[in-house]
């Protein structure tokens, strides 16, 4: 998952024209977006949930739809992007792109709670 989420950030951190390309067809309605949704997205998404759906089986992930868990994964990492590129968001672009990858990882796999602390810590109940 980190070589996948660091060849993602150092490719858009070069060239971000395609994802600006994409996201504008989106807004726009053009055929475009559609057509890489229901085509290469969908191909990387099958991918990337295929390996989650192993993983779940060998009890290294929870129990969850493998789809949803990759379009969770890649959602915190594209939100970068606009960010750092588009909106200079000061925190996004202070940010160390090359420790990015394990802390989004860390984050995606073990959550936001420290390890000690019940769910009821931020008001979720079980």
């Amino acid at each position: 998952m980190r070589t996948l989420i660091e060849n993602f950030l150092k490719q858009q951190a070069t060239d971000d024209s395609f994802l600006r390309m994409l996201l504008f067809s989106a807004l726009e309605g053009h055929d475009l977006a559609r057509k890489f949704v229901t085509g290469h997205m969908r191909e990387f998404y099958r991918f990337l949930g295929t390996y989650f759906s192993q993983r779940m089986e060998e009890g290294a992930l929870k129990p969850m739809d493998p789809q949803l868990a990759a379009r969770l994964l890649m959602g915190m990492v594209v939100i970068v992007v606009p960010h750092r590129e588009t909106f200079q968001d000061p925190i996004m672009t202070a940010l160390d792109i090359e420790g990015l990858p394990a802390q989004v990882v860390d984050l995606f796999c073990h959550g936001i709670l420290a390890a000690e602390q019940p769910p009821q810590a931020l008001g979720i109940q079980p």
